[in-house]
C-alpha cells in the first residue's frame, strides 16, 4: 500500500497475515472492499495482490473520499473478522495492532491517535 490511504487496513495485514496466512488475509480484505463498493463504488477498482498489499489507490486523488473508503472497508474487514473467528479473538487482534486503543493500558488516546 503506497501512502498513508489506508494505513490502518494495512497495520492489520502482519497480524492477520500470521494468523490466517496472506492468502487468508488477501481473501478477507477482497471481500470486504466487495462489501464496502456497495457504499463506496470506487473502491471495487482496488485490486488485491497476493501479500494482501493494495494497488489502484493513487488512481483516486480525493483524500477525502479515499479516507471514507479506508473507513468502509475497515468496518468491513472488522465485522468479517468477528463473524469468523468471534469478537473477543478480533478484538484482541485490534488491540495487538493499536494497544493504545486498550482501556487497560491506561494510557488515555482516542481511537484516531492510537491507530497512528
Amino acid at each position: 500500500m503506497s501512502g498513508p490511504a489506508f494505513s490502518a487496513v494495512d497495520k492489520l495485514r502482519q497480524p492477520l497475515s500470521k494468523l490466517i496466512g496472506p492468502a487468508g488475509f488477501s481473501a478477507l480484505l477482497t471481500r470486504a472492499i466487495a462489501l464496502g463498493g456497495k457504499d463506496v463504488p470506487w473502491l471495487i477498482s482496488l485490486q488485491v495482490n497476493a501479500d494482501g498489499s493494495l494497488e489502484g489507490l493513487d488512481a483516486h486523488p480525493n483524500r477525502r473520499a479515499a479516507a471514507r473508503g479506508e473507513v468502509v472497508v475497515m468496518t468491513q474487514l472488522v465485522l468479517l473478522l468477528e463473524t469468523f473467528i468471534g469478537p473477543e479473538l478480533a478484538l484482541g487482534l485490534l488491540r495487538d495492532a493499536w494497544p493504545a486503543m486498550d482501556p487497560k493500558a491506561g494510557r488515555g488516546k482516542d481511537l484516531g491517535e492510537a491507530t497512528k
